[in-house]
C-alpha cells in the first residue's frame, strides 16, 4: 500500500505542483509585459503633453506661475520614467520665459 502511494500519488502531486508553478510564472510574465507597455504609454503621453505645452508657451512668450508649476510637474513625472535630452532642452527654454 505504501509502495502504491509513493509510486503514483507522489508523482501525481509533484506534477500538479510543477504545473501550478509554471502557470504562476506565466501570469507573472504577462503582468510584467503589461507593466512595460503601460510605462511606454505613459512616457509617450507625457512627452506629447510636454511638447504641446512647450509650443504653446513659446508662442505666447510669457508664462504664469500656474502654467510653470504644471509644466514642472509634467517634467518631473517624465524624468521618473526616462532621461531624454530633447525634453531637458525644452525645459531649460521654458525656464527662460518670463513669468507673469
Amino acid at each position: 500500500m505504501l509502495n502504491y502511494i509513493l509510486e503514483y500519488w507522489i508523482h501525481f502531486l509533484f506534477g500538479i505542483i510543477i504545473s501550478l508553478i509554471t502557470y504562476l510564472f506565466k501570469i507573472i510574465k504577462d503582468y510584467k509585459n503589461k507593466i512595460k507597455c503601460l510605462n511606454k504609454s505613459i512616457i509617450f503621453l507625457l512627452k506629447i503633453e510636454l511638447i504641446k505645452n512647450y509650443e504653446l508657451l513659446i508662442n505666447k512668450k510669457t508664462i504664469t506661475y500656474e502654467e510653470k508649476d504644471n509644466y514642472d510637474l509634467l517634467y518631473e513625472n517624465y524624468k521618473c520614467f526616462t532621461n531624454d535630452l530633447v525634453i531637458d532642452d525644452l525645459f531649460k527654454k521654458i525656464n527662460d520665459i518670463p513669468i507673469v
